[in-house]
């Protein structure tokens, strides 16, 4: 039962370890972006999906397979 448990809590410290190094790097990528310019607002990625999705739908409305 002891080796269980140990087992589990390594597995988790693993895990928290990789998603903090997971954040940490967005993170960095986020602010290379930003101080190079070359970043896209969510906003803006939002809005041309959304524009997309519409132009989908559109086309499956009027040739229905």
């Amino acid at each position: 039962m002891a080796a269980l448990v140990e087992n589990a809590v390594r597995i988790e410290v693993s895990r928290r370890r990789e998603q903090s190094e997971f954040v940490r790097r967005g993170l960095a990528a986020i602010a290379r972006s930003e101080a190079a310019g070359d970043w896209i607002p969510a906003e803006t990625v939002i809005a041309k999906l959304e524009a997309k999705v519409a132009v989908a739908r559109e086309r499956q409305k009027n040739h229905p397979q």
